[in-house]
């Protein structure tokens, strides 16, 4: 029995849909059901001519996507680097990978002389998605609250 391979590269523009139809999966896996398909393939494409969007390979699978985004603050013009989402199908999902994606984004971040921050949402398992990230290196400056009504 063959274990999967795994590697990470830039998505080539032939791929975005594909990217699209993962990060529209990855924002329903965290609870969301009001998407916007259109805003979505969207913001695929414009960030994906800013700054590269990660593709996970398994096998010659597409299985995982972080498509990159640079952004500021509204009271700095620092630049930096962030993700519209990251998501790995769940059966896919392991700390290499995990630590093969961030590593190719604190690379490119690296590289490029700018800081790498994002936000981990999730429906369920914040603490344990807290823990997980610390592991890997990531300080915690911030939460995400939403009201409820």
């Amino acid at each position: 029995m063959s274990s999967t391979k795994y590697e990470v590269r830039y998505a080539e523009k032939e791929d975005l849909g594909r990217v699209a139809h993962l990060v529209i999966k990855g924002i329903k896996d965290i609870g969301v059901e009001n998407i916007r398909q259109d805003y979505v393939i969207n913001a695929v494409i414009v960030n994906y001519s800013i700054a590269p969007c990660l593709c996970l390979w398994g096998d010659d699978e597409l299985v995982g996507v972080v498509p990159l985004k640079i952004s500021s603050n509204y009271w700095s013009d620092e630049k930096y680097l962030t993700s519209l989402m990251y998501f790995v199908l769940p059966k896919h999902r392991s700390l290499p990978n995990l630590k093969l994606l961030t590593k190719s984004i604190t690379d490119f971040a690296s590289l490029h002389g700018l800081p790498y921050r994002d936000n981990f949402m999730g429906a369920d398992k914040n603490d344990a998605r807290r823990r997980l990230m610390r592991r890997n290196g990531f300080k915690e400056i911030g939460i995400i609250l939403e009201g409820t009504t």
